[in-house]
């Protein structure tokens, strides 16, 4: 009996102890939550400027943005380095942003197939990432980190195409008695046209990922 009660004590008095810890690191907690989100929603907000100024590069000609892809760069590094939601995120609001404020791409179908198609590349980049590196804890930047990272960033663009391809046919389908978009048409714009932009994409966005992210470590390590 008396041993019962003993370790019934001491097991309250543990849940104290664990109480008190949280109570005591709360405020700190909430700061630095506040401090990472607001850190994360400024990286965002860059890569939406980013995403929306990229095509002018190219003259913000949607002939040569077909081939190039210029604006799927800064949305699948946003997946990358701020995380699958906010790549997700930016990913939908820049081609909106765009036809709202410029007029290219056009609404229908364009810019809705767009923003589905990018909203996937940045979310689908952004999950696969944490659950093939941050979660295996992969992040020693060596060839098996290179490895994920490409992998990630090949699923991405295949799932990607994948949504676009499927938005364009159920649009073509709302908007005509028999479907426009047909499948000639989808790998010829997903695959055949913008070969340049996907060796593009392939040679600089993992370097890039892994460069940016040895130095966010090297700022946590120096901020303690």
């Amino acid at each position: 009996m008396k041993k019962s009660l003993k370790t019934t004590s001491e097991r309250t008095r543990k849940e104290r102890h664990k109480f008190y810890i949280f109570v005591r690191d709360f405020p700190s907690r909430v700061a630095r939550t506040m401090k990472k989100q607001t850190h994360k929603l400024a990286l965002s907000a860059m890569f939406i400027a980013l995403g929306f100024l990229a095509p002018f590069i190219i003259g913000n000609d949607m002939a040569l943005g077909s081939m190039f892809l210029p604006m799927h760069i800064p949305i699948l590094l946003c997946g990358f380095i701020v995380g699958g939601l906010w790549g997700g995120v930016v990913g939908a609001t820049v081609p909106l942003l765009r036809t709202l404020i410029l007029g290219v791409p056009p609404i229908y179908p364009m810019s809705i197939a767009m923003s589905a198609e990018l909203a996937v590349y940045g979310l689908v980049a952004g999950v696969m990432y944490y659950l093939l590196v941050i979660r295996k804890k992969a992040n020693t930047y060596d060839a098996r980190h290179l490895l994920y990272t490409y992998v990630s960033l090949i699923v991405a663009m295949l799932a990607g195409r994948a949504v676009f391809g499927g938005v364009m046919y159920v649009l073509s389908v709302m908007s005509a008695t028999r479907p426009t978009f047909t499948m000639s048409a989808f790998i010829a714009g997903a695959f055949t046209t913008p070969w340049l932009g996907i060796v593009i994409q392939l040679a600089l966005i993992p370097p890039i990922v892994i460069a940016t992210k040895k130095a966010m470590r090297s700022d946590r390590y120096n901020e303690h």
